[in-house]
């Protein structure tokens, strides 16, 4: 299976369960895998040397916090998710699925004004 500039490898099975390879343009990860979780840019308590130390190349980053504060406005001057996390491999983000839930978007009176919001939001540079 694979979508441009990304590949799964199976590199082995058992039944159901198989092991393989995630290829991003950031980073190969062996799965099946741990994925840190960075709220607000960061992974409590952890520095990111310390999470690559761990072996750990992908994290999830929530951005919906990063578009209240500092605002996705200013993670883009500043280069850019990846570089305000200063995280050089894998960054998935999960900004769509917060945000939809969120009461802020709960409270618009168009899905599209959440919608703007979290596509601003996402992006990863």
């Amino acid at each position: 299976m694979s979508t441009e500039g990304f590949r799964y490898e199976v590199v082995a099975e058992d039944g159901p369960a198989r092991a393989g390879r995630f290829i991003t343009p950031h980073a190969v990860i062996e799965t099946p895998v741990f994925m840190p979780v960075g709220t607000q840019a960061t992974v409590k308590t952890q520095t990111p040397a310390e999470i690559e130390a761990t072996g750990a190349r992908i994290i999830l980053a929530n951005t919906y916090h990063l578009m209240l504060r500092p605002t996705a406005e200013l993670v883009a001057q500043l280069g850019g998710v990846r570089r305000f996390m200063r995280w050089p491999h894998a960054l998935p983000t999960a900004a769509a699925t917060k945000s939809s839930r969120s009461p802020a978007c709960a409270r618009s009176t168009t899905t599209a004004s959440c919608s703007a919001r979290t596509s601003t939001a996402v992006s990863t540079r």
